[in-house]
């Protein structure tokens, strides 16, 4: 069977869109995890040990194989049995591959999905899709912010939001104008009074 000329060069033409490429920019990706309390490491001896030995290992080779330039940071909710890693990848396809060779497969149901920060990527976003202007910015960056709290050690703590399509700053100009305005608000007397030091 012969395919017609415009079919064969309609497919030709596609195939460079598909083809992974390694010089292609490295991109944000989140690597979430959730497991069940029979398979967390806290109460799964088996799960433990691959933990352990994971830590220990050289993930240069395998980050190399499938195209992870670098791990950006690996926080984990013990009590949720969930976990969020954010890498740097020029090859997203292949994070399922990754996950599995490196066992975290095994004992998590992953997603893959694509992050981007507030100052980077969500405030430019919006203010283009809403023609907002950029504001004067109170501050330059909110960095290291000292507070005068108790000597207690600081912890590292998530902020998990979840908004609804018609909420989301994509869709909703009210929306985008607080994120807009958020982005050039001075955080430092709110971080302090509540005493978040970063």
């Amino acid at each position: 069977m012969k395919m017609k000329p415009l079919i064969l060069a309609s497919i030709v033409a596609l195939v460079p869109l598909f083809a992974e490429s390694s010089s292609a920019e490295p991109t944000l990706w989140g690597i979430y995890g959730a497991h069940s309390k029979h398979d967390c490491p806290v109460n799964n001896r088996e799960t433990a040990i691959e933990v352990v030995a994971a830590s220990k290992k050289d993930f240069g080779p395998l980050m190399a194989k499938y195209g992870v330039t670098a791990f950006v940071d690996r926080y984990h909710s013990g009590l949720e049995h969930t976990f969020l890693w954010a890498v740097e990848t020029n090859n997203p396809h292949a994070l399922g591959e990754f996950s599995i060779e490196l066992g975290i497969a095994r004992w998590n149901d992953l997603k893959f999905v694509p992050l981007h920060t507030f100052e980077e990527g969500v405030v430019p976003a919006v203010r283009a899709l809403h023609g907002l202007e950029e504001p004067t910015p109170e501050i330059a960056s909110v960095e290291n912010v000292s507070t005068e709290s108790s000597s207690a050690e600081a912890t590292l703590w998530g902020i998990y939001g979840a908004h609804s399509k018609h909420d989301c700053p994509v869709n909703n100009r009210e929306t985008a104008i607080e994120i807009v305005a958020a982005s050039a608000k001075d955080f430092r007397p709110l971080m302090a009074k509540y005493g978040v030091i970063a």
